[in-house]
């Protein structure tokens, strides 16, 4: 029954959104980052409470095919980004092997990826139950179609919000990996913004 389980990406998912310190090559501590927790449960359930407040009057067929199309396009989109990390992944290990320095450089870079993988892997179990939720609103009508809705809302909003993640996830990885200059670096403090 492990196998069906979502269980180890959502641990990944939430253990992710935490702050590293790292040292010496390394890792020295591991704290709950809770600020990026919080949002990331508590922006969904607005959204899952205003769709509740505030039911969408658009034709159930019609949302139930935008919802179908949103869902096969980043379940493949995702799906993609998944195979990209993990190539990356594995060369930084390959490298990390052969050269003592890369073990300690890319640490950093490698649970970036790893935590960028489970992230990816949610907004996919996301996007399904997205799917399943919204096939099964278009059938019940009157007041059981509305909570059908608000967990519409808050997968749909969950989903977009781990795509920022991810996106910022990536763009950090990158920076570090290429040695990106402080002045093109968007994590550096510098410059008017």
């Amino acid at each position: 029954m492990a196998r069906l389980s979502p269980t180890p990406i959502l641990r990944g998912h939430w253990n992710g959104l935490s702050r590293r310190t790292y040292g010496n090559g390394e890792l020295k501590d591991v704290r709950p980052d809770w600020p990026s927790r919080i949002l990331s449960l508590l922006v969904p359930a607005a959204a899952a409470v205003l769709a509740w407040a505030f039911p969408p009057k658009t034709d159930p067929g019609a949302a139930l095919g935008l919802a179908l199309t949103w869902s096969a396009l980043v379940s493949a989109g995702l799906l993609g980004t998944f195979t990209l990390l993990a190539g990356w992944r594995s060369k930084l290990s390959e490298r990390a092997e052969r050269e003592r320095y890369y073990r300690i450089k890319d640490l950093p870079l490698r649970s970036l990826l790893d935590e960028s993988v489970a992230h990816v892997l949610l907004g996919v179990l996301n996007s399904l139950a997205l799917a399943a939720v919204a096939a099964i609103s278009f059938l019940v009508r009157g007041a059981l179609a509305i909570p059908a809705t608000a967990v519409v809302a808050f997968l749909f909003t969950h989903t977009l919000m781990l795509f920022v993640l991810v996106v910022t996830r990536a763009y950090s990885a990158y920076v570090q990996a290429e040695d990106v200059p402080v002045e093109a670096d968007g994590f550096a403090r510098t410059g008017t913004f």
